[in-house]
């Protein structure tokens, strides 16, 4: 079916006339009671900076004489802002997707915001005008729309209303949580007998109702066709709060999602978008920014030839590997889908994730090497439910290899990745291999660790208490280092820990291996005294020497509504050799310790022995499982405590 495009020019509209309205409770703009607006505080929960009062979204798709089908989005919000921390929900962003052409682009038809406050004991509006909206663009594909709500304060309510006009037959996610709490949420869908949508609702919370019904429509010939209204009705949700080690929090909020399955029009060809996760393949394998660009070894042609076919394989991917990255850049871009030709990314020497790992696949097939894009979700964005075929669970795409039977993943858009690494935030739980044939999931777990060995010598001379540190990082650990090296720049990053170790004397600080990831990154200290530490005293104290702002205990709460998920393995070792001058009498030494968990899923050991002048301290903390489902909450969080 040849879907028109929609060319739409509107005026934005501060005021509209047409109220949004609910089959279960009744909203009109403009229209906000006395006691919202004098409301102090939130009884159901009074910790709250601020709750929503109110929310409806409703995507409608009908037909317009000669523009045909469209796709309208509205979204209404009243929210009571109760504390200073709640302020910043007064600044609105409207993301919009952009095309080449204002045809195949999103666009605004109407916004209207206006604030409440109780002044004098009446109320005051104060009216969003035209001027304060701006516009943004955030990527040659986005575009934002931003204006920050008048006159906000402590006790204001806010409301606002905004429609998007969209070429593009999607139904927006709609999140009936948030993290404030929420007395009532409401989402409601009208299309076309002729659209047939997947629809899936989250599974942590349940719908307060669900309403369906349908209604007869006309076209300008007047042809009636049917279109089927759904509403999901929420009340009364509790503020998300996040907790620590949660992989997304879009995977537990409640919400529904919706996926494109198909178009058909009477008298058109069937347009088939997903189904299954063949399918899925199939389709994306047939796509022009996808499946298309793979194969053209024309493209890197010329850095093929600079790769020797008589070496080895694994030699060869590495030459591969290097000299793509070598020739092009990550413009900072996530997407599963080439935004332009794989050729002018590779000319302009920049491209998004999918670019340059489908430019990646394609090199290595031209050396013989079987090659495959492989499809996943980052941590942010959530797990892929593989029960629920959507091609929009994916927001990413690295290259996987098989050598002698053994699968290697590659991502060229990660300078500070070796072969086989994938950045943390794709450890995320199962990953799809596009190609022909049966669907093929391979796990995204990686051997990678969150390594660091602290090597820590102190002793007693002069009068004064001094050491050396040798803080040694490994994987996960060194690469997380090296970012925030780059981000920062070698000054900062040593000043920024020097400020953080207040009671250390800290003569000098060198790193070695910060830009040579084959190495491990090793931090060097030399500490002149520690401060605070009374060597004349009948019992002298060693301090602490916490290296790591990551000692700590992340369960604090007695309670754990989510599972925990670490997404890989922790090891952190302490080698700690203490000096004993001539003098000196050691009066007392810890127990040793050891605590692990059934099947040793985390294990804490501390060992302390005296020879002669010297105290030897080993101690390690060692995480090897990564997923804990929340009632197995109170033994992770005892085993922290210890």
């Amino acid at each position: 079916m040849k879907i028109q495009k929609i060319s739409v020019v509107v005026a934005m509209l501060i005021v509209i006339n047409s109220p949004v309205f609910s089959q279960n409770k009744a909203v009109k703009f403009g229209k906000v009671p006395d006691e919202e607006v004098g409301m102090n505080v939130f009884q159901a929960d009074t910790s709250a900076e601020a709750v929503v009062l109110h929310s409806l979204g409703t995507s409608e798709i009908d037909y317009v004489q000669n523009l045909g089908f469209v796709l309208r989005y509205t979204e209404y919000k009243k929210i009571k802002i109760l504390k200073k921390e709640g302020l910043d929900l007064g600044n609105i962003e409207i993301k919009l997707a952009k095309g080449q052409s204002n045809s195949n682009s999103e666009s605004i038809e109407t916004i209207k915001a206006q604030t409440y406050n109780m002044e004098g004991g009446k109320v005051m509006i104060s009216k969003l005008e035209k001027k304060e909206i701006f516009s943004e663009d955030v990527s040659e594909y986005s575009e934002l729309k931003k204006f920050a709500m008048p006159n906000v304060k402590v006790g204001s309510v806010i409301e606002y209303t905004y429609t998007i006009v969209s070429p593009f037959f999607y139904l927006r996610t709609w999140y009936f949580q948030s993290t404030i709490p929420v007395v009532y949420s409401e989402y409601r869908t009208i299309a076309p007998e002729y659209f047939e949508f997947n629809r899936y609702l989250s599974n942590y919370h349940s719908p307060t109702n669900i309403y369906e019904k349908s209604k007869v429509c006309t076209f300008p010939s007047g042809k009636m066709y049917n279109a089927y209204e759904k509403q999901y009705v929420y009340e009364n949700l509790e503020a998300f709060k996040k907790e620590e080690y949660l992989s997304s929090p879009s995977d537990f909020l409640a919400k529904v999602e919706f996926e494109l399955k198909s178009i058909n029009v009477p008298g058109e060809l069937v347009e088939r978008y997903t189904g299954s996760w063949s399918e899925i393949i199939t389709h994306l394998l047939e796509r022009e920014d996808f499946g298309s660009a793979l194969g053209k070894h024309g493209i890197v042609k010329e850095l093929s030839e600079k790769i020797n076919q008589t070496d080895d394989a694994e030699k060869k991917l590495a030459d591969c590997y290097a000299l793509l990255q070598s020739k092009i850049k990550w413009n900072e871009q996530y997407s599963i889908y080439a935004q332009t030709n794989l050729r002018a990314a590779f000319n302009k020497g920049k491209g998004n994730v999918a670019e340059i790992n489908l430019l990646l696949v394609n090199l290595l097939n031209s050396v013989g090497i079987e090659a495959y894009p492989v499809l996943l979700s980052t941590r942010d964005n959530g797990k892929v439910n593989m029960f629920v075929p959507k091609v929009s669970s994916f927001n990413y795409v690295v290259a996987m290899v098989q050598i002698n039977d053994k699968k290697i993943f590659l991502d060229a858009s990660q300078e500070l990745l070796k072969i086989g690494e994938l950045p943390y935030e794709c450890l995320n739980g199962q990953g799809l291999v596009a190609a022909k044939g049966e669907p093929n999931w391979v796990n995204l777990r990686t051997t990678e660790v969150f390594g660091n060995t602290n090597s820590i010598q102190i002793s007693i001379s002069d009068g004064k208490l001094s050491g050396i540190i040798t803080k040694t990082s490994s994987s996960l650990a060194a690469r997380d280092e090296r970012q925030e090296l780059i981000k920062q720049g070698k000054e900062k990053f040593i000043e920024d820990y020097i400020k953080n170790q207040e009671n250390w004397e800290i003569e000098e600080y060198v790193i070695e291996n910060d830009t040579n990831i084959q190495k491990t990154f090793v931090e060097k200290l030399k500490i002149s005294s520690f401060n605070g530490v009374d060597l004349e005293a009948d019992i002298v104290y060693i301090p602490a020497i916490i290296i790591s702002n990551e000692i700590k205990n992340p369960f604090v709460s007695e309670t754990r509504k989510y599972p925990i998920d670490f997404g890989a393995p922790t090891k952190t070792t302490y080698i700690v050799n203490l000096k004993i001058p001539e003098g000196y009498v050691i009066d007392e030494l810890p127990e040793n310790v050891a605590v692990a968990l059934e099947n040793k899923d985390a294990s804490f050991v501390y060992k302390i022995e005296a020879k002669d002048n010297l105290i030897q301290i080993f101690a390690s903390i060692d995480i090897r499982k990564l997923f804990f489902l929340p009632q197995e909450y109170d033994n992770l969080r005892e085993w922290f405590y210890g």
